[in-house]
């Protein structure tokens, strides 16, 4: 792993996130119609819902935001998942005990 959420690894990783989402943004365009040629073809949910598919990654590149809070939005998804995964491993956990016990 990367060694818990307090490790140099973790927070160069963290670093590499933040760099790599402001680059994309900022190639967002090139991507954003780059997809836009997608929509004719036959990948599943694109084809079946074109706008719909084009406007969510829109969403995603969070292009109303500036750098600085796209960055802190990152950051903020990141941890929210993190707690997410936590939850639910703990959860599996509790399960697994309980069948154990009986």
């Amino acid at each position: 792993g990367m060694g818990g959420l307090s490790s140099k690894e973790f927070e160069y990783f963290l670093k590499l996130c933040s760099i790599s989402f402001i680059h994309l943004r900022r190639q967002s365009n090139i991507i954003i119609n780059a997809f836009s040629l997608l929509v004719h073809s036959d990948l599943g949910e694109i084809s079946a819902e074109p706008d719909k598919a084009v406007r969510k990654l829109e969403e995603n590149f969070r292009l109303d935001l500036n750098d600085s809070e796209a960055q802190s939005h990152l950051m903020n998804l990141i941890f929210e998942s993190i707690n997410a995964v936590f939850s639910s491993v703990v959860e599996t956990i509790h399960k697994i005990a309980q069948i154990i016990r009986r």
